[in-house]
């Protein structure tokens, strides 16, 4: 969570956060297992590799997994790559970086058409989902506030701006 997000919504009320910040936002809790090096794209679906208690060579080394604490990404554009298309994905080139080596380095991305916001999975090696359905490659499934999506083996919520200020406002 970038610390400017959090300092406005310490700064302001709900009703002024969510008029400065008129873009959706991903919220999560999500325990990244985060690449120390370049790597391949880990197998989300391999549940040895997912576990902390498990030490498997060569991944371990290559991976540290972080605990889990509140993850608030704003959905906008950041990079001048691919003007038409917030992308996803865990490199520092995304517009929305999720640092976990089951998320591919371009993974998916946001398109956003007047009032609409699609969601689509760029042939990812995990893929995307929203509200538990696997959305298949390069194909729009349209997104609101309260949906559940998943890239990869992390967990977000996309939330409006107020309902952010609530998750950033109720931590401890």
């Amino acid at each position: 969570m970038t610390e400017s997000i959090v300092a406005a919504a310490q700064r302001w009320t709900r009703v002024e956060f969510a008029a400065n910040y008129t873009h959706f936002f991903l919220v999560g809790e999500p325990s990244l297992q985060a690449p120390r090096a370049p790597m391949r794209t880990m197998s989300a679906f391999a549940p040895a590799l997912r576990s902390q208690e498990t030490i498997v060579p060569g991944v371990d080394e290559a991976t540290s997994t972080t605990p889990a604490r509140l993850v608030v990404l704003a959905v906008r554009k950041r990079q001048d790559m691919f003007p038409e298309m917030i992308t996803v994905g865990r490199t520092g080139n995304n517009d929305l970086v999720v640092p976990d080596a089951t998320v591919s380095k371009f993974h998916a991305f946001f398109k956003q058409t007047g009032e609409r916001l699609d969601l689509v999975d760029a042939a990812s090696r995990n893929g995307t989902r929203v509200n538990g359905k696997a959305i298949g490659a390069k194909q729009p499934a349209a997104v609101t506030a309260g949906a559940r999506i998943r890239f990869g083996g992390v967990d977000f919520v996309l939330c409006s701006a107020a309902e952010a200020w609530d998750a950033i406002r109720i931590r401890p």
